[in-house]
Protein backbone atom coordinates (compact mmCIF):
# COMPACT_ATOMS: atom_id res chain seq x y z
CA UNK A 1 0.00 0.00 0.00
CA UNK A 2 1.68 3.20 -1.22
CA UNK A 3 -0.06 5.54 1.24
CA UNK A 4 0.80 3.55 4.36
CA UNK A 5 3.56 5.95 5.45
CA UNK A 6 1.28 8.98 5.14
CA UNK A 7 -1.48 7.25 7.08
CA UNK A 8 0.88 6.25 9.90
CA UNK A 9 2.21 9.82 10.09
CA UNK A 10 -1.36 11.16 10.30
CA UNK A 11 -2.17 8.67 13.05
CA UNK A 12 0.88 9.91 14.97
CA UNK A 13 -0.26 13.53 14.55
CA UNK A 14 -3.70 12.61 15.88
CA UNK A 15 -2.16 10.91 18.90
CA UNK A 16 0.07 13.94 19.52
CA UNK A 17 -2.87 16.36 19.40
CA UNK A 18 -4.87 14.19 21.79
CA UNK A 19 -1.83 13.93 24.06
CA UNK A 20 -1.16 17.66 24.06
CA UNK A 21 -4.73 18.24 25.13
CA UNK A 22 -3.55 17.08 28.56
CA UNK A 23 -1.74 20.42 28.81
CA UNK A 24 -5.04 22.21 28.42
CA UNK A 25 -6.62 20.02 31.10
CA UNK A 26 -3.80 20.77 33.54
CA UNK A 27 -3.91 24.51 32.87
CA UNK A 28 -7.69 24.59 33.01
CA UNK A 29 -7.65 22.79 36.36
CA UNK A 30 -5.31 25.45 37.78
CA UNK A 31 -7.41 28.38 36.53
CA UNK A 32 -10.73 27.25 37.96
CA UNK A 33 -13.82 25.63 36.52
CA UNK A 34 -14.58 24.60 32.98
CA UNK A 35 -17.13 26.66 31.04
CA UNK A 36 -19.58 24.43 29.18
CA UNK A 37 -18.27 25.54 25.80
CA UNK A 38 -14.72 24.51 26.76
CA UNK A 39 -15.98 21.10 27.87
CA UNK A 40 -17.64 20.77 24.49
CA UNK A 41 -14.47 21.87 22.65
CA UNK A 42 -12.28 19.50 24.66
CA UNK A 43 -14.62 16.58 24.05
CA UNK A 44 -14.75 17.40 20.33
CA UNK A 45 -10.94 17.78 20.23
CA UNK A 46 -10.42 14.30 21.65
CA UNK A 47 -13.07 12.77 19.44
CA UNK A 48 -11.75 14.35 16.23
CA UNK A 49 -8.15 13.43 17.10
CA UNK A 50 -9.03 9.82 17.79
CA UNK A 51 -11.19 9.59 14.67
CA UNK A 52 -8.15 10.83 12.74
CA UNK A 53 -6.06 8.07 14.32
CA UNK A 54 -8.55 5.31 13.56
CA UNK A 55 -9.32 6.66 10.09
CA UNK A 56 -5.60 6.47 9.37
CA UNK A 57 -5.22 2.93 10.64
CA UNK A 58 -8.38 1.37 9.18
CA UNK A 59 -7.10 1.34 5.55
CA UNK A 60 -3.93 -0.41 6.70
CA UNK A 61 -5.97 -3.09 8.48
CA UNK A 62 -8.33 -3.45 5.52
CA UNK A 63 -5.33 -3.89 3.24
CA UNK A 64 -4.35 -6.91 5.35
CA UNK A 65 -7.84 -8.39 4.87
CA UNK A 66 -8.00 -7.73 1.14
CA UNK A 67 -5.19 -5.92 -0.70
CA UNK A 68 -7.45 -4.87 -3.59
CA UNK A 69 -7.26 -1.07 -3.85
CA UNK A 70 -10.98 -0.60 -4.53
CA UNK A 71 -11.90 -2.70 -1.50
CA UNK A 72 -9.62 -0.77 0.88
CA UNK A 73 -10.71 2.73 -0.12
CA UNK A 74 -14.40 2.00 -0.61
CA UNK A 75 -14.63 0.37 2.82
CA UNK A 76 -12.49 3.05 4.47
CA UNK A 77 -14.75 5.76 3.11
CA UNK A 78 -17.90 3.79 3.90
CA UNK A 79 -16.87 3.23 7.51
CA UNK A 80 -15.97 6.91 7.91
CA UNK A 81 -19.38 7.92 6.50
CA UNK A 82 -21.19 5.53 8.84
CA UNK A 83 -19.34 7.02 11.80
CA UNK A 84 -20.02 10.61 10.62
CA UNK A 85 -23.72 9.88 10.23
CA UNK A 86 -23.91 8.36 13.71
CA UNK A 87 -22.14 11.39 15.22
CA UNK A 88 -24.36 13.89 13.42
CA UNK A 89 -27.44 12.09 14.68
CA UNK A 90 -26.04 11.67 18.20
CA UNK A 91 -23.95 14.80 18.86
CA UNK A 92 -25.61 17.64 17.00
CA UNK A 93 -28.95 17.58 18.83
CA UNK A 94 -27.19 17.22 22.20
CA UNK A 95 -24.84 20.15 21.67
CA UNK A 96 -26.86 22.76 19.78
CA UNK A 97 -27.67 24.65 22.98
CA UNK A 98 -24.03 24.62 24.13
CA UNK A 99 -22.79 25.95 20.81
CA UNK A 100 -25.55 28.57 20.55
CA UNK A 101 -25.00 29.82 24.10
CA UNK A 102 -21.27 30.42 23.45
CA UNK A 103 -21.79 33.16 20.85
CA UNK A 104 -18.93 35.48 19.94
CA UNK A 105 -16.96 35.78 16.70
CA UNK A 106 -14.55 32.92 17.44
CA UNK A 107 -17.40 30.51 18.08
CA UNK A 108 -19.13 31.62 14.87
CA UNK A 109 -15.87 31.09 12.96
CA UNK A 110 -15.41 27.64 14.46
CA UNK A 111 -19.03 26.76 13.77
CA UNK A 112 -18.64 27.83 10.15
CA UNK A 113 -15.36 25.91 9.84
CA UNK A 114 -16.84 22.77 11.40
CA UNK A 115 -19.87 22.89 9.10
CA UNK A 116 -17.83 23.62 5.96
CA UNK A 117 -15.17 21.06 6.80
CA UNK A 118 -17.68 18.34 7.63
CA UNK A 119 -19.63 19.05 4.43
CA UNK A 120 -16.45 18.83 2.34
CA UNK A 121 -15.38 15.65 4.14
CA UNK A 122 -18.77 14.01 3.53
CA UNK A 123 -18.62 14.96 -0.15
CA UNK A 124 -15.07 13.61 -0.47
CA UNK A 125 -15.87 10.34 1.26
CA UNK A 126 -19.16 9.85 -0.60
CA UNK A 127 -17.42 10.46 -3.94
CA UNK A 128 -14.70 8.03 -2.90
CA UNK A 129 -17.15 5.35 -1.82
CA UNK A 130 -19.31 5.57 -4.93
CA UNK A 131 -16.84 6.44 -7.66
CA UNK A 132 -13.14 7.17 -7.10
CA UNK A 133 -11.96 4.53 -4.60
CA UNK A 134 -8.58 6.26 -4.31
CA UNK A 135 -6.43 7.09 -1.28
CA UNK A 136 -6.33 10.88 -1.66
CA UNK A 137 -9.96 11.72 -0.70
CA UNK A 138 -9.67 9.65 2.47
CA UNK A 139 -6.27 11.13 3.35
CA UNK A 140 -7.56 14.67 2.71
CA UNK A 141 -10.52 13.96 5.00
CA UNK A 142 -8.16 12.88 7.78
CA UNK A 143 -6.06 16.02 7.22
CA UNK A 144 -9.15 18.23 7.50
CA UNK A 145 -10.14 16.45 10.71
CA UNK A 146 -6.71 16.93 12.22
CA UNK A 147 -6.74 20.59 11.21
CA UNK A 148 -9.99 20.96 13.14
CA UNK A 149 -8.42 19.23 16.15
CA UNK A 150 -5.46 21.60 15.95
CA UNK A 151 -7.74 24.65 15.80
CA UNK A 152 -9.70 23.35 18.79
CA UNK A 153 -6.46 22.83 20.73
CA UNK A 154 -5.31 26.39 19.95
CA UNK A 155 -8.73 27.79 20.91
CA UNK A 156 -8.77 25.90 24.20
CA UNK A 157 -5.21 26.93 25.01
CA UNK A 158 -5.98 30.55 24.14
CA UNK A 159 -9.01 30.47 26.43
CA UNK A 160 -7.02 29.07 29.35
CA UNK A 161 -4.05 31.40 28.90
CA UNK A 162 -6.35 34.38 28.35
CA UNK A 163 -8.21 33.72 31.62
CA UNK A 164 -5.04 33.23 33.66
CA UNK A 165 -3.27 36.36 32.34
Amino acid sequence: MESEGILIALAEVGIAIAGFSGIVVALQHRSGGWPEIDKFRFNLLLQVSLVGVFSSLIPILLHLVNPARTFVWAWSSGLWLAYALAMVVYRVPRNVTTITAAGGPVSKFMGAYIFTSLTLQVLLQTTNLVWLREPWPHVLTVLLSLLLASLLFIRLLHGVIGRSA
